[in-house]
């Protein structure tokens, strides 16, 4: 019954390749906790049992705590998943499952110094990668999704139509050094392919990189040359509408986190405007200015 109902939940649902194998395996931990704790099933569950189940996801077979980010994706799978039900007319027990808060924490961006090592450093597609992601603003899963069709080539810059998270797509001028990088990878069809065959994914991008990364001694990914970008951009332009935008972002909450490092800047920059003050000896304190 459960393959069934996961076949057509994530089918209707349209979800990435990725997505839909961690869906499934909530789904599976879940069916068996029900099995094996209240002798039930997904389409039997109670919301005193599902109430039970997030309880339960709080300890990790280890005895510790799981991440916020953990339980909040568990959750978040359970509760699209009974949405589904219920638009098919069965009762939805999971209305009052809520995902933890998030933690507001800053993006960690690649430091320039790092990314010019990086590029250096690396060689072939590991470098047009980090490029795509530090220079462009890409995601793995778009730069696994590239296909020589998304290229516009007829206006000044270059662009790329990037197909994002949520079926957003977004066109992404190119910088003309990643242009000149990225054109002899451009062909018909799909622009990356596994030594050994198979379909490239955001995962196989990402860990391939993150190896190629270490190699070099850095511990980076290509999620920080993402941050990295999102960051350079707001500070370049100042606009968190355009920011929102290049980056594929579905909601303004997530671009906002790159308005911490302006403040970084602010404070940098105060710092250097303020020099001429330093050469001056203070003098008394006289709240009555009066007029030389």
């Amino acid at each position: 019954m459960i393959d069934r109902h996961l076949s057509m939940a994530v089918d209707v649902a349209g979800l990435t390749p990725r997505t839909r194998r961690d869906r499934e395996g909530v789904l599976r931990r879940l069916a068996w906790w029900l099995e094996t704790t209240h002798d039930s099933t997904l389409e039997e569950a109670t919301a005193e049992q599902l109430a039970g189940w997030s309880e339960a996801i709080l300890r990790t077979s280890s005895g510790a705590t799981a991440s916020i980010a953990t339980r909040r994706a568990y959750i978040s799978h359970v509760r699209e998943f009974y949405l589904w039900r219920a638009l098919e007319g069965h009762p939805n027990p999971a209305l009052r499952l809520r995902p933890p808060k998030k933690r507001r924490r800053l993006p960690r961006a690649m430091d320039e110094r790092s990314l010019v090592t990086a590029l250096a450093g690396l060689r072939g597609v590991h470098r047009v990668w980090l490029a795509l992601a530090a220079v462009a603003g890409l995601r793995v899963g778009e730069i696994a999704a590239m296909r020589g069709e998304d290229i516009d080539d007829h206006e000044d810059p270059v662009a790329l139509i990037v197909h994002g998270k949520g079926d957003r797509d977004r066109r992404v001028p190119l910088a003309p050094e990643l242009w000149r990088w990225l054109q002899p990878y451009v062909v018909r069809g799909s622009l990356w392919s596994r030594p050994r065959g198979g379909q490239v994914d955001g995962d196989w991008v990402s860990h391939e990189l993150s190896a190629a990364l270490a190699a070099l001694n850095l511990r980076y990914t290509a999620h920080h040359a993402r941050h990295r970008f999102g960051r350079s951009f707001y500070l370049a332009t100042g606009d968190l509408r355009a920011t929102q935008e290049i980056l594929g972002h579905g909601s303004v909450t997530s671009t906002e986190l790159y308005t911490e490092g302006a403040r970084t800047a602010a404070a940098v920059g105060v710092q250097q405007v303020s020099t001429p003050l330093r050469r001056i000896t203070p003098t008394r304190v006289d709240r009555s200015p009066r007029s030389a």
